[in-house]
């Protein structure tokens, strides 16, 4: 062997990634997340110790929000049967996740109450739409997607939506700016539910978010602010996408207006089975423009 030191080469500028994954959970907190999209930006939180009420009231409203909290729910509704199971069933799976979570059991009568009013609530004015209805083989819990995605800038997204009728979002909303751009490379997600009703799909994502303790503060005439605010309008978008290119590749003959069935964001504090007002629901189907020119943007 010689006497020559070598030495390796120093990279002396950046290298700037071309192509990227990207997750809601990103977009709205602008820093990298492989979490599942579970209310990760909920108000700071408030556990067990300090969340209820006066005279030691144990209401769902009073329940602990925040990340941890809203797992625990998630996991919940996830786990339990909604057509095939009966409420006591519910109420042992319900006892079993909150001590997961370590939870006591003080919290099981406003938990799984709050499940059964969430089943058995109206997702639609006629009121024929329930999750209660909903069999275990015509739903699929926690659908990961991923597909490509184009570079595509906030700016270009809202002359998308104003086209559309809906409203422009802020760089400035309560989880953080947005990047720029958005995406450039692959999109990523988890969808809480999708079920299959009389032929229609439809896309689920349960919200823990704390928005008054009284269940007039989750009236539908609250919720496109919250929607909007936390960013969900890119979530769902994101989500109608991914549900649309999976029915174009899966439904024969598919066609966005008979199979599509809508967009059902549930605020499950608020949700009350003998309310009709569709009260902690926000029901919206994207108009089918809106999300195909979205999509087309993507693909680029």
């Amino acid at each position: 062997p010689g006497t020559d030191d070598y030495q390796a080469l120093r990279l002396e500028r950046s290298v700037r990634a071309s192509r990227w994954t990207t997750s809601f959970s990103q977009l709205a907190r602008g820093r990298v997340s492989d979490q599942r999209d579970h209310d990760h930006q909920e108000e700071p939180a408030l556990e067990a110790s300090s969340a209820a009420s006066e005279e030691g009231a144990r209401d769902i409203f009073a329940f602990p929000r925040g990340a941890r909290p809203g797992v625990c729910l998630h996991k919940i509704f996830e786990s339990v049967e909604f057509a095939g199971g009966t409420p006591q069933e519910r109420a042992d799976t319900a006892r079993r996740v909150l001590a997961e979570f370590s939870y006591g059991e003080e919290w099981l009568p406003a938990v799984s109450g709050m499940v059964e009013d969430v089943l058995h609530a109206p997702l639609d004015p006629s009121g024929g739409l329930r999750l209660a209805d909903i069999d275990r083989k015509a739903r699929l819990d926690e659908a990961e997607f991923h597909y490509p995605a184009t570079r595509v800038t906030l700016s270009e997204l809202n002359s998308i939506l104003v086209r559309h009728g809906i409203p422009a979002l802020s760089a400035s909303a309560r989880d953080g700016g947005l990047p720029t751009p958005l995406t450039q490379g692959y999109l990523k997600g988890f969808i809480d539910l999708l079920f299959e009703s009389d032929g229609q799909f439809y896309l689920v994502d349960y919200k823990s978010n704390w928005l008054g303790a009284q269940v007039d503060d989750y009236v539908p005439g609250r919720l496109p602010a919250v929607m909007e605010e936390h960013l969900y309008t890119i979530q769902y978008l994101a989500y109608s996408i991914a549900l649309h290119r999976m029915l174009g590749q899966r439904v024969p003959g598919y066609d966005y207006a008979k199979h599509f069935g809508g967009v059902r964001y549930l605020f499950l504090r608020g949700m009350r089975r003998e309310r009709d007002d569709l009260c902690g629901v926000f029901a919206h189907k994207p108009p089918q423009a809106l999300v195909e020119e979205f999509d087309a943007r993507l693909r680029g």
